[in-house]
């Protein structure tokens, strides 16, 4: 996780809390719509990594 941005560690971290996308959206200030790209983006790094 060392390597994430503010941002992305902060909706990853509402993500494990059980939050949904859109009260994630709420409370970082973004749409839904950016929340879900960042998760997209977070979920293809992990698998890039995991092989």
């Amino acid at each position: 996780m060392a390597s994430l941005e503010t941002k992305e560690r902060t909706v990853l971290e509402l993500r494990l809390q059980e939050y949904s996308t859109e009260e994630i959206a709420e409370k970082v200030h973004r749409s839904p719509r950016t929340i879900r790209r960042i998760l997209e983006r977070l979920q293809a790094r992990l698998e890039e990594r995991l092989g």
